[in-house]
């Protein structure tokens, strides 16, 4: 039997006044578990500790390559003795300290945001990753002088081409045949550099979506968790002051209705917010 159209009404207009309140209620939810999270973030800073704690991974998958570039610099010192460069041990060997100690977070730091960790670390991540970029552009040119954070954004570049900057500009510090403008292969500085250059903005713009997609991951869970625990503890604590006792059923009940909960609260929260957006621009 088809149900006609006031009985449809009534169903309808029953769903309503059942899903108002609850997505009220859940937007209030959202809304408080939001302040907490906004108050644990000022708090605990813990955007600044997760932009550390990204960096120091970063800077161990880029220690873990450095074998890479030892072993170029092992071939090159090979071809080069006998020859008529026979006498560029030396440059070999400066170019040997630098690559054992490269690429410590400090010296990143350092070279980023004059060793200022805390304001670096602090900022929201496309303006760190612009501060990265910029000491990078300045290790472009002086790969020597800021090799770390040269060698962790080289991440993608041919270890030939970073082996030819950073031997060339050795060589020119050295004083022996003053700046080069032809690498060691044979090619200019010029488009070594622009490659090595190009290959670093495409690893920072990847940084960028990937740092900004895991802190608001992270966030987002936070919501989720927060928001079922306030609901969790709002069920559990009525039930108790009500009744004295809490039932073990009463129990996964609210467990259940507070994982629901905390998944559409962030979503209840963000349309009510969209609602009130729209309702001041309409007036």
């Amino acid at each position: 039997m088809l149900l006609g159209w006031e009985e449809l009404g009534g169903i309808v207009d029953e769903f309503a006044q059942f899903l108002l309140p609850a997505a009220s209620a859940l937007a209030v939810v959202g809304l408080l578990a939001s302040a907490l999270i906004e108050l644990l973030k000022q708090g605990l800073s813990l955007r600044r500790w997760h932009h550390r704690s990204w960096m120091r991974a970063r800077c161990g998958e880029r220690r873990e390559a450095l074998r890479d570039l030892a072993e170029e610099l092992r071939k090159r010192r090979k071809e080069a003795q006998g020859s008529e460069q026979g006498d560029a041990s030396e440059l070999y060997d400066k170019a040997d300290n630098l690559v054992r100690d490269a690429c410590g977070p400090e010296a990143i730091e350092r070279e980023a945001a004059a060793g200022d960790w805390r304001a670096l670390y602090a900022l929201p991540p496309e303006r760190m990753i612009g501060q990265l970029d910029a000491a990078f552009q300045l290790s472009l040119m002086q790969p020597v002088a800021n090799f770390d954070i040269f060698w962790l954004a080289a991440k993608g570049a041919d270890v030939k081409d970073v082996a030819d900057l950073l031997l060339a500009d050795l060589d020119a510090r050295s004083d022996r045949r003053g700046v080069e403008e032809i690498s060691p292969r044979g090619e200019k500085i010029g488009d070594v550099r622009a490659r090595v250059g190009a290959r670093a903005q495409r690893q920072f713009d990847a940084w960028k979506v990937s740092l900004d997609y895991e802190w608001r991951r992270w966030m987002h869970i936070a919501s989720v968790g927060l928001s079922a625990g306030i609901i969790l503890a709002a069920g559990v604590w009525r039930t108790v002051f009500l009744n004295d006792v809490l039932d073990p059923v009463d129990l996964v009940f609210y467990a259940i209705v507070a994982f629901l909960g905390g998944v559409f609260a962030p979503v209840a929260r963000d349309f009510v917010v969209n609602l009130k957006s729209l309702g001041a621009r309409d007036r």
